[in-house]
């Protein structure tokens, strides 16, 4: 967990954030939320995001950059069990790969 990786040392600071917009959504619309891990490497690590409608359209696509740093905000190189965890496929989540 986070809070995990924060009893370590270290934390993950958002770097860079984007993301277009295709089509709206209205309230009470299920919504799906899938992340996938795009790059991680020395300090770095980059997500891809998209949010599908129920029919399984895309709503949006986005990506988010984040370094890995320690409490005094200089950058530490992600230990080999934190990218293991991240490069795992989540367990109840289709683990191919989202193509938009």
């Amino acid at each position: 967990t986070y809070r995990e990786l924060e009893e370590k040392g270290m934390l993950l600071h958002l770097a860079s954030v984007g993301a277009r917009f295709k089509r709206g959504a209205v309230y009470d619309q299920v919504l799906t939320v899938r992340t996938a891990l795009e790059a991680a490497k020395g300090a770095r690590v980059v997500f891809s995001y998209a949010v599908l409608a129920e029919d399984g359209s895309v709503l949006c696509t986005g990506e988010s950059e984040h370094g890995l740093v320690d409490p005094t905000g200089r950058p530490k190189r992600l230990p080999a069990d934190l990218l293991q965890r991240l490069e795992a496929p989540a367990t109840g989540v289709p683990s191919t790969p989202l193509l938009v």
